[in-house]
């Protein structure tokens, strides 16, 4: 298995970077985005008691690990 993590700032394209890799190789290739595993707003607030979604204990790691192994 290849990971390719495309990263930067807030609309510097990293969305039309991963899907025209994802158009080239969509045979056997998986986009996973980091917005799909924030924990949200109430959940944040729980645990935490404040909701801060720059901090990084706002992205549910084990689940993005999770979903990468399978």
């Amino acid at each position: 298995m290849k990971i390719i993590c495309i990263a930067g700032g807030s609309g510097s394209g990293k969305s039309t970077v991963a899907r025209l890799v994802y158009q080239k190789y969509k045979s056997n290739s998986v986009v996973l985005s980091l917005d799909d595993y924030y924990i949200n707003e109430k959940q944040q607030i729980e645990i935490n008691g404040y909701c801060n979604f720059d901090h990084p204990g706002a992205v549910d790691c084990k689940l993005l690990i999770q979903n990468i192994n399978e």
